[in-house]
């Protein structure tokens, strides 16, 4: 929009006539793309979901430039089309925003109301006036462009104001929560200094209550590994001596690596009648239980 205003100015500083020519060709694609940006902010701030309206406006838009730009005939047509279908899609989309109560959505649709009333003068004006209602048609014309970015601006301005209106009571809010949290935070001090001197008793002696379990457990667990290592030594004794190993398969190799000392998976050789044979067994269970199995199923 910006540039829609800005060009017809840099035109009358420009002396190099095919330059103007220029700018005022491709000048053009601002006002399609005036409606489209309009619309598409509009979706932006008030529907959050693009719907097949929107992408019929947008392929109009696209087929705009192309009639344009490409195959240079009249786009009067679809210039139109889009300005009629951004009309549409504002109106129903502030509708619907007023109807859910949105931030702001009235003054949106005061904009679309706007864009209505100038719309009509703008007709009514080149209808009963003729050619001496042009010069004021083209104020209406240029009115009508302005309405809806000027309410989108307002209400741009009215929602940030909002916004930071509702910030400064958060902040005031977290103000007042910091300190109740400061006072309580002095309160909770003052108490755990009171009760320190009892608690360095109790930590005392807790302390030597859990030295004493410690040692006590550290000599039962030895016993235990003890045990299980010993029972590690009987498992082995039960599997497959390496000679047998080697005599049966020479080429082969085994990896046994139990999990918890004592494994619940075992391995079997043996020969008969000319046939070798070989197991790996997973036996249910791990550590003692699964070699207590490991046993039952080698036997």
């Amino acid at each position: 929009l910006s540039l829609l205003f800005l060009l017809p100015v840099i035109t009358t500083l420009l002396d190099r006539p095919m330059a103007i020519f220029r700018l005022q060709y491709y000048s053009d694609a601002l006002i399609p793309t005036f409606f489209i940006s309009a619309l598409t902010l509009l979706y932006n701030l008030f529907q959050k979901k693009l719907n097949k309206f929107y992408y019929i406006c947008l392929g109009v838009y696209l087929l705009t430039l192309i009639m344009k730009y490409v195959f240079n005939t009249g786009a009067g047509f679809f210039y139109i089309s889009l300005f009629f279908m951004m009309y549409i899609g504002s109106t129903i989309i502030s509708i619907k925003a007023i109807r859910r109560n949105f931030r702001g959505a009235k003054i949106v649709g005061v904009g679309v109301l706007g864009v209505t009333i100038f719309t009509i003068l703008a007709l009514l004006a080149v209808i009963i006036l003729q050619d001496k209602g042009l010069i004021l048609s083209i104020v209406f014309v240029i009115l009508e462009i302005l309405c809806l970015p000027l309410s989108m601006s307002v209400y741009l301005a009215y929602d940030f104001a909002v916004a930071n209106k509702t910030l400064k009571e958060q902040i005031g809010q977290i103000e007042d929560l910091s300190a109740r949290a400061l006072k309580e935070e002095k309160e909770k001090k003052m108490i755990l200094e009171n009760q320190n001197q009892m608690l360095e008793e109790q930590v005392h002696q807790r302390t030597a209550e859990i030295r004493e379990q410690k040692e006590i457990i550290e000599e039962k667990n030895k016993d235990i590994t003890d045990s299980i290592n010993y029972a590690k030594r009987i498992q082995h004794a039960t599997l497959a001596s390496k000679e047998i190993k080697y005599k049966i398969f020479p080429n082969a190799f085994v990896l046994f690596k139990p999990k918890d000392i004592v494994s619940g998976d075992f391995y079997w050789f043996t020969e008969k009648d000319g046939n070798r044979l070989i197991a790996a067994c997973d036996c249910t269970g791990h550590g003692v239980p699964g070699a207590f199995v490991s046993i039952v199923g080698f036997n």
